[in-house]
């Protein structure tokens, strides 16, 4: 029996406390909002599809929206059809030419070199570059250290 049919069952039964139904219920709501985000993920990528924001409209061309939102969808189309390249391409388009407006895109989104941006994608695949790139944008954690030979460690507070 499944999680959702083990709760009914005992929910029926009355086994279920208050606060166990409540859980429950809580649970259920988040499933929802998650699939009602998911959802409207996929109706907003469609609109921008549908709406001039296709790959072959702007690949092959330098006059491209340069706001970080319009470069962050084109980034991840481009690196959603270079990670399926046989049957996402638009045809007459080369790979080549995804891959410069994808430089092109995450130099201008990132702040990195062009140059750098290649070496990157000439180590990783796009989808670990993006996420190479993600992840170097995330701040490091402050840690202090103590040399306790040459110092006392001062209490903890």
């Amino acid at each position: 029996q499944s999680i959702d049919e083990l709760l009914s069952d005992a929910e029926e039964s009355g086994l279920l406390s208050g606060r166990l139904a409540e859980l429950a219920a809580e649970q259920d709501a988040e499933r929802a909002q998650e699939e009602l985000d998911e959802v409207e993920a996929a109706e907003d990528f469609k609109e921008a599809a549908d709406s001039s924001a296709l790959l072959d409209k702007y690949v092959l061309t330098e006059d491209v929206a340069t706001d970080l939102p319009s470069v962050q969808l084109r980034v991840h189309n481009i690196v959603r059809v270079l990670g399926d390249f046989k049957r996402r391409r638009e045809p007459g388009v080369a790979r080549s030419t995804y891959v410069t407006r994808l430089v092109n895109d995450l130099s201008l989104y990132y702040g990195y070199l062009p140059f750098l941006i290649e070496k990157f994608l000439e180590m990783f695949s796009p989808l670990e570059c993006l996420e190479f790139l993600e992840a170097s944008e995330k701040p490091r954690p402050l840690t202090i250290r103590v040399n306790t030979i040459k110092n006392e460690a001062p209490p903890a507070r």
